[in-house]
């Protein structure tokens, strides 16, 4: 039977196969469906390593298992089967074993396989045949079954899915007639795959609620979700972003057909450059797609809108180019609308050429104007960048001209790729004990969905603890004609802009945080931890902590950012707002609303000031204190002298102040069974041999990290883990106070079941050989003491470093690598 060349198919089978349930069955979920299924029916697929053709037998290699079972074949003698068992190219062999010539095929034969019983492998059927680039395991040949062959029958052996699992169907009563093989079906009526086609194309609104249009898209998805994934060129969630810092721009995709940039201008010289990198800027060898820089015989095609920046096809007086960069050096121009039709974009890789008057910039550095048509060589490519500026946009590398903000879209759909494959992806690893935190500072250029995906596969599940950081996340503004310098990037270039007090989140990172969750709950993490902090870059002035010589508090990151004060009237309610606009669109996609509070503290000047003196002197903590007691706050210059206690608790309490007004966004009625959460870092706070006893007193928020105002304390001491060189001539580090990080939650008051661990970070790559095992041996020791969740820091270390974590036999590792 399984030589037939066409499908009889009823009318009344079809429409059954629709009503057992085809809508409830292509959803998200069938993914485990038809797995669990498919392992229930005992069916399986794998290659033919051998035929033996006077047993009616072959060996076949299982795809999961990688065992090798011997399977009953149908006789091969009877018409046009023979061909269909026997390979074209072939040579005999003699097993020893089973003392029976063989056939050992040349090509690939890919089959499906159904397992009769468990205690015989000879008792092993092979059902037939299907060609690998068609079928990647079991795929939907049309909605209701499962296509198991594609060599000369499409449709004959199908498996129909639906609310009952899987029922392996064949035809009833057949008639088998030699040469064409029709098959005639019971009631006598009989169709070919290509009327049955034909009929469903026809059915239109008769499929129940949905379309035949609807149903195929639907398909198209329950497709994409079941089948083994390859890493092309130009695959939609593989593209990154680049912009100037004035401009925001965040790029995402709903599949690997399409991807879309969002965000915002607010300077005429904004560039977002749109970016393919034939090296993977993701390293991970795990989940990197390596690199590709020969792009002979490649067409790329696709279409896409604009709306609110300069069309591609736009040709006035400064032409969009597409910018080709060659690992040499060299970077190729190319004006973009010579491959654009009506909103169609074809790349053909082999026919590339610069016209007259296209310049290029040699591997020298100099700029070269093309004076007659020229080939352009593709066997070398670096990376290819699409260039979204606005409507108005003057070029100048030096100096921007602030303008009014314009949000902009570019959607980018339909991708097709010819001879585009780089590699396979890796399998998904099983879920392990580790959660991951992220930096949105740290990755805002990937797209979230690729993101999730990939560290899914590295085992991350459950939880993820996502800090929208301190200076991408905002809508910001500038006075339009202002002049900013962009030569150098620090405080002179930032403060150029100032954060939008009554707007919470640029569109940018609206859509990056819309996809990132929902892409975090289709990879099994259903838990999303929106995590802000008192600290910013572009913060107006008066929210800014000072010391009482008028010094900014600043961090130690390049440009350094600012903290709040908790005092000023407008900190609270914007950061409320912030708050309940990142919970408003997770809790959109499906998911609990959990909001952190970051560390909350008051800074002081440890780095770079003489005395370290503390910033609790901005002019709001001064009238607050003023109105409050009738009296000048103290002022200290030294973090490290004497103090009075009770103004350290009164500041104490405008950090916890700060805190419960956070806890009201997530416990307001608005959200159902929110949680408010707080991170600790005692080696800031607790740490006697590093903080003033001033700074403890008025950081250590005991009113705050309570159980009574928080569900989970969260607790991180990375300085305590991998320790501080007590002396540049030893390497020897001071790990004393690690203990205190397993302790400081139960002296509090909270059980292992509300208290997380965070183990990390490795700052620079140098350390990481030596920071990862101390980290590792951290959360291990976190796990053991029964914390609820241990979480690493961050992801962007974990994909710097190439770490599996979770999986530390180094043998698997390099073999997981490797394969």
């Amino acid at each position: 039977m399984t030589g037939f060349k066409n499908i009889t198919v009823t009318e009344g089978r079809t429409r059954q196969a629709f009503k057992d349930g085809v809508k409830q069955s292509i959803l998200p979920q069938v993914k485990e469906t038809v797995k669990t299924a498919v392992e229930n029916e005992r069916i399986r697929t794998g290659v033919i390593t051998r035929y033996y053709p006077y047993l009616d037998k072959a060996e076949v290699k299982l795809d999961d298992t990688k065992k090798t079972v011997l399977c009953k074949i149908l006789h091969r003698f009877g018409g046009d089967m023979i061909d269909f068992y026997t390979p074209l190219e072939y040579e005999e062999s003699f097993d020893e074993g089973l003392q029976e010539p063989c056939i050992i095929p040349r090509a690939r034969h890919n089959v499906c396989v159904l397992q009769i019983n468990d205690n015989d492998s000879d008792e092993n059927l092979i059902l037939g045949y299907y060609q690998n680039t068609d079928v990647t395991g079991f795929t939907p040949a049309k909605a209701g079954n499962i296509k198991l062959m594609s060599i000369t029958e499409p449709n004959l052996y199908w498996i129909e899915f639906g609310p009952n699992g899987l029922n392996l169907r064949l035809p009833k009563n057949p008639s088998i007639e030699m040469g064409t093989l029709p098959v005639e079906m019971e009631n006598g009526d009989f169709y070919t795959k290509k009327e049955v086609d034909e009929k469903l194309k026809n059915t239109g609104d008769s499929l129940g609620d949905m379309t035949y249009r609807e149903l195929l898209e639907t398909t198209e998805d329950y497709k994409e979700t079941l089948e083994d994934h390859v890493y092309t060129l130009f695959r939609g969630d593989c593209w990154t972003i680049n912009n100037n810092f004035e401009s925001s721009a965040a790029v995402t995709s709903q599949t690997y057909r399409d991807l879309t940039v969002t965000g915002t201008f607010r300077t005429k010289n904004d560039l977002i450059g749109l970016y393919w990198n034939s090296q993977d800027p993701i390293q991970h060898p795990y989940i990197s797609y390596g690199s590709r820089s020969d792009y002979t015989n490649v067409i790329l095609e696709f279409d896409y809108t604009m709306t609110g920046c300069k069309d591609f096809a736009d040709n006035n007086n400064q032409p969009v180019s597409i910018t080709i960069g060659k690992n040499n050096g060299a970077v190729y121009y190319l004006t973009m609308n010579r491959f654009i039709n009506n909103g169609h974009v074809r790349l053909d890789f082999n026919n590339l050429t610069l016209l007259p008057g296209n310049e290029y910039i040699n591997e020298k550095g100099e700029t070269i104007t093309v004076t007659e048509e020229t080939p352009l060589s593709v066997n070398d490519i670096k990376f290819i960048m699409l260039v979204i500026v606005p409507t108005n946009f003057v070029e100048n590398k030096t100096e921007y001209t602030i303008m009014a903000n314009a949000d902009f879209t570019c959607k980018i759909t339909n991708i097709s790729v010819t001879n585009g494959k780089i590699c396979n992806e890796h399998a998904i690893l099983e879920p392990h004990s580790y959660r991951l935190c992220e930096g949105y500072d740290d990755f805002y250029d990937l797209n979230p969905k690729r993101v999730c995906r990939e560290m899914r596969k590295l085992g991350y599940a459950e939880w993820l603890d996502l800090y929208i950081g301190a200076s991408h996340f905002y809508e910001k503004s500038g006075t339009p004609g202002d002049k900013i310098d962009a030569r150098n990037f620090g405080h002179t270039r930032t403060e150029k802009m100032v954060l939008d007090k009554n707007v919470p989140l640029n569109r940018a990172f609206r859509a990056w945080l819309d996809c990132y969750s929902r892409e975090l709950k289709a990879n099994d993490c259903p838990n999303l931890v929106v995590s802000v902090s008192m600290e910013n870059l572009q913060c107006p002035i008066s929210w800014r902590q000072r010391d009482c010589n008028g010094n900014y508090a600043l961090t130690g990151w390049v440009p350094s950012t600012f903290f709040y004060s908790p005092c000023n009237d407008e900190v609270a309610p914007y950061m409320q707002m912030v708050s309940e606009a990142c919970l408003d669109i997770v809790v959109a996609n499906d998911m609990q609303p959990i909001l952190q509070m970051g560390e909350a503290w008051w800074w002081w000047n440890e780095n770079d000031k003489p005395n370290q003196p503390p910033c609790f002197y901005d002019d709001a903590t001064r009238t607050k204190y003023a109105n409050t007691f009738g009296e000048n706050i103290p002022e200290y210059n030294n973090a490290w002298g004497n103090f009075d206690a009770s103004v350290m608790h009164w500041l104490n309490q405008q950090l916890c102040s700060y805190s419960d007004k956070l806890r009201e966004v997530v416990k307001s009625n608005k959200y159902a069974n929110g949680l408010y959460m707080a991170l600790f870092f005692p080696p800031s706070v607790l740490d006697t041999d590093r903080v003033p006893a001033m700074m403890q007193e008025v950081n250590f928020l005991k009113n705050a990290y309570h159980p009574a105002k928080l569900d989970v304390l969260q607790i991180e001491d990375y300085d305590w883990v991998t320790g501080l060189p007590q002396s540049p001539e030893t390497k020897e580090r001071d790990r004393s106070h690690h203990h205190i990080a397993y302790e400081i939650g139960q002296k509090l008051g909270f059980r292992e079941n509300r208290l997380h661990y965070f183990g990390g970070f490795v700052q620079y790559e140098k350390d990481a050989k030596e920071f990862w095992r101390l980290i590792k041996q951290a959360m291990d020791d976190a796990l053991d003491k029964n914390f609820k969740e241990v979480f690493v820091w961050a992801g962007s270390q974990v994909r710097r470093d190439k770490k599996i974590i979770g999986y530390d036999n180094m043998e698997l590792v390099q073999q997981l690598i490797s394969n």
